[in-house]
């Protein structure tokens, strides 16, 4: 049990480590900004504004699972885990008496990276104890001095 648990974490490691190089460019962050805003616009019509933050941390958290284990999209337990999670999310964000109130935005921020890293290690777990251990990244070796 203790090598899978050091597997696991060595792979959530990796997984936030990839996370933190993300890079969006000025366009992706426009479009976002704009997705959001036709969203807020919504929710309000609807008179649920309190939902559309949420909501967007939620999207947001899944596309940032989805890109970081995008090599795991074709295995089928990946995409039940998936359905299980948002799932969840739903049941979360109904249930959950949101205020409409000013929250800071390290709270939001703080609760999704949290959520990431418990669906990070979710889904190493269930890649490691079906699919086996994933090969170590090697390094190449260094060129010899002739």
């Amino acid at each position: 049990m203790g090598r899978f648990v050091k597997d696991v974490e060595r792979e959530v490691k990796d997984d936030i480590k990839e996370a933190k190089k993300i890079y969006l460019p000025g366009w992706a962050m426009a479009c976002a900004l704009a997705i959001s805003g036709v969203v807020c616009t919504v929710f309000d019509h609807f008179g649920v504004m309190r939902d559309a933050l949420p909501v967007l941390g939620a999207v947001t958290v899944f596309g940032f699972l989805l890109f970081l284990k995008r090599q795991d999209r074709q295995h089928y337990w990946f995409w039940i885990a998936i359905v299980v999670f948002a799932a969840l999310h739903v049941l979360l964000i109904a249930l959950i008496p949101w205020t409409d109130k000013w929250v800071p935005a390290a709270e939001y921020a703080g609760g999704a990276t949290i959520d990431l890293c418990v669906m990070l290690v979710i889904v190493d777990s269930l890649h490691r104890f079906i699919e086996g251990p994933k090969p170590r990244k090697k390094s190449m070796p260094a060129k010899a001095e002739s």
